[in-house]
C-alpha cells in the first residue's frame, strides 16, 4: 500500500519530499558529533569572551582556530592533550582538557576590545564540517560617561581647590607682609628717623 502511493500521480512530490527529509536527517546526525561548538558572542569591551570546541573522546582529534583582524592573532589549538598556554600582549589564553568522554578546546580573550570585532573561531573535527563561532565587540557607553564625569569632577575640583587657597592666603597676615612689601607707616618711620641725623 505505501509504494502505491509513490506510483501514482503524486510520487515525484512525495519522492522529493522523502529525499529532503532524509537529506536534512543525515545532515543533522552527521554534524552532531559536535559536544559543544563555538557560538556567536557579543560584549563590551574590556569583558572577556570565551569559545569551547568540544567532541566526544572516541572522535579522535580536534582543531580549533582563531582567526583575527590584527597579525599574530591567527594561531590553531589542536587536541587531544592536557595543555594551557597563555599570551598576555594579546590577552589570549587557550586549553585542551581530556576527561574521558569529551577532548574540549577552549579559547578565551581575556579583555575584549575594538580591534577584537569580528574575530572567528573555526572547530574542525576530523571528516566532519567545520562550526564556526563569531565574535562582536561593541563600545560601553558607560565609559563615555565615566570619562566625561571624571573630567567634569576634575575641573570644578581645581576651582574648589584654587578658592580656598585664595580666600585662606588673603586672610592670612603673614602672606600679605610677603607680597605687599611693607607698609606706609613703616616707611614713615624710615623718613622721620632719617631726617633726625
Amino acid at each position: 500500500m505505501f509504494l502505491n502511493r509513490f506510483q501514482g500521480h503524486r510520487s515525484p512530490h512525495l519522492l522529493s519530499k522523502a529525499l529532503l527529509i532524509y537529506l536534512h536527517v543525515t545532515w543533522t546526525l552527521q554534524d552532531s558529533i559536535y559536544t559543544q561548538r563555538p557560538g556567536n558572542i557579543t560584549t563590551a569591551t574590556g569583558e572577556p569572551a570565551s569559545f569551547h570546541c568540544g567532541i566526544p573522546s572516541s572522535a579522535g582529534r580536534v582543531d580549533f582556530r582563531i582567526q583575527g583582524n590584527e597579525q599574530g592573532n591567527n594561531k590553531t589549538l589542536s587536541c587531544p592533550g592536557n595543555k594551557t598556554h597563555e599570551w598576555p600582549e594579546k590577552a589570549l589564553k587557550w586549553s585542551c582538557t581530556d576527561t574521558a568522554t569529551e577532548i574540549l578546546a577552549i579559547w578565551t580573550i581575556t579583555g575584549t576590545s575594538l580591534s577584537d570585532n569580528g574575530t572567528m573561531f573555526r572547530c574542525t573535527a576530523h571528516g566532519q564540517p567545520e562550526t564556526v563561532g563569531h565574535l562582536s565587540v561593541f563600545v560601553n557607553s558607560s565609559y563615555f560617561g565615566i570619562l566625561i564625569g571624571c573630567v567634569i569632577g576634575g575641573f570644578f575640583g581645581i576651582l574648589l581647590v584654587f578658592g580656598l587657597i585664595y580666600v585662606f592666603l588673603q586672610k592670612s597676615e603673614s602672606f600679605q607682609e610677603c607680597f605687599r612689601g611693607k607698609r606706609e607707616e613703616d616707611e614713615c618711620t624710615i623718613v622721620e628717623e632719617s631726617k633726625g641725623y
